[in-house]
């Protein structure tokens, strides 16, 4: 994952600008349905563009310095950086760089956030939330930001009156006004998707469910892809089992609560004991004690992310969303193998004892990861003695470093003393040899006058 370090400098200038009001970019749902998904950093990130956000943006004159936004948020380019594509990837914000008379200068355009009631149609963003605070708190937010719309009478005719029909507005323009408006691309449209369309379709050919009504709600099928990295195979299944028999039809709000919860009830299943292991197995783990022949299969069972949370929870904490992005990202990549992954996993939030995958521990965390695909290393056990031999390595080095440094000041603090007091104590001694000779002389030509003043 990208750092931001070789895109943003702190003496890079910004321009930070919205088409809307500031108090029209703070809305409350930025706070209570955004910030959940996104976290803190991406939140203060927010706020603090949105205050010095302009709708005349300035192009020149005095513009301020990353760095200032920087000191404000008391973030390092990396958090800020992340925070940022956050934002971007919920629709908050747009970024442009622009290079002028070898001066970079990076826009940020801020966009309005979605309605409460824009927002729970997002199958995308509903479910990020549903995953962020529970199904309890959920349904809270729903209700208070989406509450259900008022239900009309069948025997109710409609006889508002349109905009044509009280002003006088010719349609053509209004059709054009229509067909210039641009079109928002929807998060889901934005990402990249391992689903094979086809294959699903003929896996709903085989099922009770109607495959006109699932590709209506194709969007929302998607997402469970995206989101918790369902096959298809795992997709039927789950609308299969929220198909509502009284109306024959699926009810697509209990499937993806069914998903959702099927994944948090994953998590919290114990490693299964009983799991058969292969001679070539056995024998590569023979040596291992029995405490890492136990890690080594929880590694194999469970995926990354269950992994993660599983850890996470077990230490009293819980997986946090750039957590979940990071090794995301390293599971997308596909140039490890998934229990390869858990073990770099377990060294770094167990062994180092990090408390969260984030900042420096991420960019090393993703460092370990290529540095095992480089390697070919492809079984949690050979993951384990790598790690076990990088260790013991670095812990040589440091040793060696600290003998040396204190072997080099030993011997310098030595010399210099040895050399010194030598040299003080010898000026010393010819000072005082001198001195005595001097009131010897002296004392002679005393007695020599007294002498011949006798004769």
């Amino acid at each position: 994952m990208e750092n931001g370090l070789n895109i943003l400098s702190p003496k890079d200038r910004c321009v930070i600008c919205s088409e809307e009001r500031k108090s029209l970019l703070s809305s409350e749902t930025v706070i209570f349905l955004y910030q959940p998904i996104m976290g803190a950093d991406a939140a203060a990130v927010h706020a603090v563009l949105a205050s010095s956000a302009t709708t005349v943006p300035r192009k020149s004159g005095h513009l301020p310095e990353i760095g200032d936004i920087l000191k404000t948020l008391d973030m390092e380019i990396p958090r800020f950086y992340d925070a940022c594509c956050k934002l971007e990837a919920l629709g908050l914000l747009r970024t442009f760089v622009h290079d002028v008379s070898n001066e970079r200068r990076m826009i940020y355009q801020l966009l309005l956030p979605l309605s409460g009631q824009e927002f729970f149609k997002q199958t995308v963003l509903d479910t990020l939330l549903m995953s962020s605070v529970g199904r309890r708190r959920h349904d809270q937010l729903k209700q208070l930001f989406a509450p259900n719309v008022f239900a009309y009478s069948e025997n109710s005719k409609e006889i508002t009156k349109t905009l044509a029909d009280v002003f006088d507005v010719r349609k053509e323009n209004i059709q054009n006004l229509q067909i210039n408006r641009v079109k928002n691309e929807s998060l889901l449209e934005k990402s990249e998707l391992n689903f094979d369309l086809k294959y699903f379709k003929q896996l709903l050919k085989h099922s009770f469910v109607e495959e006109k009504e699932v590709m209506e709600h194709l969007d929302e099928v998607k997402t469970m892809v995206l989101l918790y990295g369902l096959d298809e195979l795992q997709l039927v299944k789950q609308l299969e089992k929220s198909f509502n028999v009284a109306n024959n039809r699926v009810d697509f709000s209990l499937f993806r609560r069914y998903v959702n919860e099927e994944f948090e009830s994953a998590l919290e299943k114990p490693a299964r004991n009983e799991k058969e292991i292969s001679a070539e197995s056995a024998k590569s783990t023979a040596r291992l004690s029995s405490e890492e022949r136990q890690l080594v299969e929880a590694c194999n069972y469970y995926a990354p992310l269950e992994f993660l949370a599983a850890l996470k929870n077990e230490q009293g904490g819980y997986a946090s969303n750039i957590e979940k992005y990071v090794v995301g990202n390293v599971v997308k990549a596909n140039v490890l193998p998934g229990a390869v992954i858990n073990v770099i996993l377990h060294y770094f939030l167990c062994d180092e004892d990090n408390d969260q995958l984030s900042g420096k521990v991420s960019t090393r965390f993703e460092e370990f990861c290529n540095q095992f695909a480089k390697r070919k290393i492809s079984d949690p056990v050979s993951a384990m003695d790598y790690l076990k031999g990088e260790v013991e390595k670095n812990r040589q080095k440091k040793q060696q470093r600290r003998m040396s440094a204190r072997n080099g000041q030993t011997k310098k603090n030595v010399q210099k003393a040895t050399l010194t007091d030598w040299d003080e104590l010898a000026q010393k001694q010819n000072a005082d040899l001198d001195y005595k000779h001097d009131l010897d002389e002296i004392e002679k030509l005393r007695n020599q006058m007294k002498n011949a003043k006798g004769r």
